[in-house]
């Protein structure tokens, strides 16, 4: 005779994701939705998990966009994030807009995936001038930041714009690390700037930037 809050219904949510009972955790969110109780930012957090670990991403939009949540930036960056990744970039584009008209003020992980939608929907012009706006108000953006907009611009074959790109942010002294090389070279590669990969490669070692794995590899490769 009890009757659940969100509290409830929110633990009930974790505990059925760490027994790995996807399904029905999904059941207890859509309950939620027919109840009264308004789903706060965990509830969207933990459903996010579900779906991603339940390779049921595809859902997202339709059980999320939309609905009545009370959205806070840390909810509103793992709502970015989990439609670019699961190939909704438009409605991530859409969300990130939604956002900003709450009054939500975006962080460094926003403009990740607000560029990783720019870029998959081949709006390069969009995403290059949002990340140098980005990075010229913030000058201490994370090496994410950098990461993220020359993995979109590898991943649409603008291999040569993610090196000058790379190279300005080496110039502006930017906090670059091991990924953001690692993907500018992969990139050359792919594009057979063999000579322009291996100067980047040595100006990496002199600049202190340890390699790993990954960049031996690509190397490699290469």
């Amino acid at each position: 005779g009890c009757t659940p809050d969100l509290v409830m219904y929110n633990v009930l949510m974790d505990c059925m994701m760490r027994e790995r009972r996807y399904d029905e955790a999904i059941d207890i969110y859509l309950h939620l939705h027919g109840s009264q109780i308004k789903p706060d930012a965990y509830t969207l957090s933990t459903l996010v998990q579900v779906l991603q670990l339940s390779r049921n991403i595809d859902l997202l939009p339709r059980l999320i966009l939309g609905s009545d949540i009370s959205y806070d930036l840390v909810a509103c960056n793992s709502m970015l994030s989990a439609l670019c990744k699961s190939g909704f970039p438009s409605e991530a584009l859409h969300f990130y807009i939604d956002m900003i008209g709450l009054g939500i003020r975006p962080d460094s992980y926003s403009y990740v995936g607000l560029l990783d939608s720019l870029c998959h929907l081949g709006r390069i012009d969009h995403a290059v001038n949002l990340y140098r706006s980005v990075v010229t108000s913030n000058p201490d953006s994370d090496a994410y930041v950098h990461a993220a907009i020359l993995r979109g611009l590898v991943r649409r074959g603008q291999n040569i714009m993610a090196f000058r790109i790379l190279r300005e942010a080496v110039r502006q002294n930017y906090a670059l690390d091991t990924v953001c090389y690692t993907i500018v070279l992969h990139g050359l590669f792919r594009g057979h700037f063999v000579q322009e990969a291996r100067d980047l490669f040595d100006k990496m070692k002199d600049s202190g930037v340890a390699s790993n794995t990954c960049t031996y590899n690509v190397m490699l490769r290469g």
